[in-house]
């Protein structure tokens, strides 16, 4: 009887041992695998006129060298409030015009952000005579600067889809007011009445689970890091997989098609947001071709649908300022054929 024990013991054993290798195996195969062979993302860059001015760069000269000379078919454009509504109720389009009628004429495709927090720092770009409201009126004038720019803009048939705010739930990053679900929630309804088409809603890939904001939109896009600073550690990178990514979709039920890496780190982290305090040589040990295209690399194994490319002012920077074309030329070739070197 004893040995019978011993035995059925010994197989509950291997059983359990068996089990364990073939999940931890399993997850191995996960956690390395990439999802993305066979899939051509599309690929595009996100400009910011006022961070292209910030840089010294005629912005103008900048925006249609991107899309001349790199050629790109993707763009995401920003409707930044103190931009477009620099005087209280006095609206201000010229300059997305431009940009927008500029793509339509290269059959650009074109995703505009609208919103108080959109793209780079300090996300909330607030108009001045906006700071003495408070913030019931605020948000009434919020949401009627989104209604009077997606009124003008929805005449553009190149815009493929509305961004509606930009990580809005990301408090650790930006100088922003906290924004409440229900706020985001009425401005994607507002949207919705006055134009069918898709609204991308983003958060950041690292520092959220996209519980709150993944179904929020019929779009979802995320962040991707791979080396960011602060000043408890100070230059450090991410560790992630980018399984790390696509669990998290799969999580929260989002379908690959419907899903993008809205902003790609391919330029450095700059610890004082537009403030370009660091040498030559320390942005390029952060960030050089081999880095971009190890992080196109690394995005495109999550099978995601699109990949948006931040940077491309810098990169235009570095190109005229310091004669260094290296990155230029290199996004160049690679969206003139995304499939070069086995990327």
């Amino acid at each position: 009887m004893k040995v019978h024990q011993s035995h059925r013991g010994k197989i509950i054993f291997f059983l359990l041992l068996l089990i364990i290798v073939e999940l931890v195996t399993f997850c191995m195969l996960v956690y390395f695998k990439d999802f993305g062979k066979g899939k051509n993302p599309e690929i595009g860059v996100t400009f910011s006129k006022a961070y292209a001015e910030s840089l010294g760069l005629d912005w103008q000269k900048t925006y249609l060298a991107i899309i001349d000379d790199l050629k790109v078919e993707n763009i995401r454009l920003i409707a930044q409030w103190n931009e477009v509504e620099p005087e209280f109720n006095q609206f201000n389009f010229n300059h997305l015009d431009w940009m927008i009628d500029q793509a339509a004429q290269r059959n650009v495709k074109v995703i505009l952000v609208v919103g108080r927090r959109v793209p780079r720092w300090p996300e909330c770009h607030d108009p001045v005579w906006l700071s003495p409201l408070p913030a019931e009126k605020i948000e009434i004038e919020q949401l009627k600067m989104i209604q009077t720019v997606v009124e003008h803009f929805k005449v553009k048939d190149n815009i493929k889809m509305w961004q509606v705010e930009n990580e809005p739930f990301l408090t650790e990053f930006g100088e922003c007011p906290e924004f409440s679900l229900s706020q985001v929630k009425k401005e994607i309804a507002l949207v919705k009445t006055l134009d069918d088409r898709p609204i991308l809603i983003t958060d950041s890939g690292e520092l959220s689970s996209w519980f709150k904001t993944g179904n929020l939109g019929d779009k979802f896009g995320h962040t991707m890091y791979r080396s960011v600073y602060s000043e408890l550690l100070g230059f450090s990178k991410y560790m992630l997989p980018a399984s790390f990514y696509r669990i998290k979709a799969g999580i929260n039920g989002l379908a690959l098609e419907n899903v993008i890496v809205a902003e790609l780190q391919a330029e450095p982290w700059v610890p004082d947001g537009y403030n370009l305090d660091i040498t030559y040589d320390k942005m390029k040990e952060q960030m050089d071709k081999n880095q971009i295209e190890s992080n196109i690399k690394f995005a495109r194994k999550t099978g995601f649908s699109g990949i948006y490319l931040w940077g491309v002012e810098w990169w235009y920077w570095l190109k005229q300022t310091k004669n260094d074309s290296e990155i230029w030329d290199f996004m160049q070739a690679y969206i003139a054929n995304p499939n070069m070197q086995n990327l």
